[in-house]
């Protein structure tokens, strides 16, 4: 973010960090395109295997649109690429709020955290550190009680299905950990002043406004 060189498209097009991210855009999209390609195929939609649109497939779901609209592949593809991320972010983004308005429960996380990594802040997180984490798991599951990412089910499906929470748990787990360990976080508004939008997602109208600060440095001042 601080190269100017990749501030202009044009100079930017022409870095090695350029050409690994379309690299990895690259392989995104050919990873969700086999994968469209093969839920087609099951759900009998040969028309989208070709490129052309012609269900009312969404996503990985199977679920019909309830107003009939008609989604061609790269709305499919751009779905698939994206899928899950907002989510994820918010969920995180309300449990650093919640984190902010509480700083007993904070110190907690921190006391777990530091218990698991003892000081290497800078190691990765293994899955073994994954499943120490229950006081974090708590704090997640609660976070998404008060403030669910999805708040409303705008699908109708026709057979029954389990989403599974794993993998978005892990990621919770994971990016929270990144951060609590090495920061302290205030919350610039009071839960009582914050403002709900229910959309797709749930959303603060005034954003989630936080003060993230090195903990070395909070436990110096404090």
């Amino acid at each position: 973010m601080m190269n100017l060189l990749h501030w202009s498209d044009t100079l930017y097009s022409l870095t090695q960090a350029s050409k690994e991210f379309k690299k990895n855009i690259n392989f995104v999209h050919e990873y969700n395109r086999k994968g469209i390609v093969i839920g087609c195929e099951a759900a009998a939609f040969p028309t989208l295997v070709s490129g052309f649109p012609g269900s009312r497939l969404i996503g990985d779901t199977g679920a019909a649109s309830p107003f009939g609209n008609v989604i061609g592949y790269a709305n499919l593809r751009n779905a698939g690429d994206g899928r899950g991320f907002e989510t994820t972010a918010i969920s995180i983004a309300y449990t650093l709020f919640l984190l902010g308005n509480h700083p007993e429960v904070q110190a907690k996380v921190h006391e777990e955290i530091d218990a698991i990594f003892v000081e290497d802040v800078e190691r990765d997180v293994t899955a073994e550190d994954i499943k120490q984490m229950k006081y974090l798991e708590c704090v997640v599951k609660e976070s998404m009680r008060l403030y669910p990412p999805v708040p409303l089910i705008a699908r109708d499906v026709d057979e029954d299905m389990k989403v599974g929470q794993k993998f978005a748990n892990l990621e919770d787990k994971i990016l929270l950990t990144q951060i609590m360990r090495r920061y302290t976080v205030t919350s610039k508004l009071r839960m009582d002043q914050l403002q709900l939008s229910i959309e797709v997602v749930l959303k603060a109208i005034q954003g989630l406004e936080i003060k993230i600060r090195p903990r070395n440095k909070a436990m110096k001042e404090d």
